[in-house]
């Protein structure tokens, strides 16, 4: 069940991203991008030596430690949500009425925003994992204890796959509003544009030299310029938005992969779990035998001590008997001997 509802949602995300068509422009910039020495290497899996994994193993042992780290990447996760809730007002505020100098510093707003919770996402998929981990390694976890900690995690995950699939909604969104508000600019500088042709000045990575050729026949000029300087400035906006929503599109197939190796895990845990319940039954079979034997034996016992009680009853009766006898004997020959 599980794997089907991660295949659900897998086809879902693929669909609503080849609902739009990737510009030019992000494949140059997945492909064709020099690593530059200030980018982050937090999305990459974390590579542990045996002395790392010594010591997660170690920090996550105690169940303390290990609750502790999932409230923190819970509080991660409540953070990627607020900051979602502030991307979408930033988005909004970018589709109204602005002028350039307002623009320039709600978009520089937004591209800090950005760029945090895409270092805040990286960060907390790396210690999800890192979590997952813990409990697939560490053979000092007890089944219970495995149990539990399994199904913290994959709530965790849960949480956060909602997150992500919630922030890819709301660029997906803003994305469409920035390009239905591109057509509406480019229509005003060529109104008798062809669908076509709308689109290629929206999507193609040569927009802005379709919309200066539009601009030169425009009859239009004052309000054909405001509207070329905007579009400019909402294609930048819809590349940045693309590359995000690429990102999100990496980092939900990570964790749905995630999401697969706990499936075994989680198989793991039930399969030994099932061990110890069976164990735990032929014991109890063992202690109901046992308790029957000691109850047994006791009544056995007391069975024995009643006999032994009976038995010295007996003797010392007999005994009783056999001295009064002798006394009334010896009586009468001393009597007979007197006469």
């Amino acid at each position: 069940m599980a794997r089907d509802r991660l295949a659900a949602m897998r086809a879902n995300q693929n669909n609503n991203y080849a609902s739009e068509p990737t510009p030019p422009s992000m494949a140059v910039h997945n492909s064709n991008r020099k690593p530059s020495p200030h980018d982050s290497h937090d999305d990459l899996p974390p590579k542990e030596s045996n002395m790392d994994s010594y010591e997660m193993k170690e920090k996550y042992l105690d169940m303390s430690s290990f609750m502790d780290e999932v409230s923190s990447l819970n509080d991660g996760i409540r953070t990627v949500n607020e900051n979602v809730d502030r991307v979408k007002e930033y988005h909004t505020r970018l589709l109204s009425e602005l002028d350039d100098a307002q623009h320039q510093s709600i978009s520089n707003q937004l591209a800090a925003l950005t760029s945090e919770t895409s270092r805040l996402t990286r960060n907390l998929k790396n210690r999800i994992r890192s979590l997952q981990s813990s409990i697939s390694n560490n053979q000092g976890i007890n089944n219970g204890d495995a149990n539990v900690r399994a199904t913290q995690v994959g709530a965790l995950k849960k949480r956060f796959m909602d997150s992500i699939m919630r922030y890819q909604s709301v660029e997906q969104e803003s994305r469409q509003k920035y390009k239905a508000r591109m057509e509406r600019q480019y229509r005003i500088v060529k109104p008798d544009a062809t669908p076509e042709e709308i689109r290629q000045a929206v999507d193609s990575d040569d927009g802005g030299q379709i919309f200066s050729q539009a601009l030169m026949t425009s009859n239009r000029y004052g309000d054909a310029r405001a509207a070329f300087n905007e579009v400019k400035e909402r294609h930048e906006d819809v590349k940045r938005i693309e590359k995000t929503i690429t990102e999100l599109m990496e980092m939900f197939n990570d964790l749905a992969t995630m999401v697969e190796e706990q499936d075994q895990l989680i198989q793991n845990v039930e399969n030994n779990a099932g061990e110890i319940q069976r164990d735990v039954e032929q014991a109890g079979q063992h202690i109901t035998k046992a308790r029957d034997s000691a109850a047994s034996a006791r009544r056995k016992r007391w069975i024995c001590f009643f006999v032994i009680i009976l038995i010295l009853a007996i003797v010392a009766a007999i005994i009783a008997i056999v001295i009064v006898t002798q006394r009334k004997n010896n009586t009468t020959t001393t009597t007979n001997q007197a006469a």
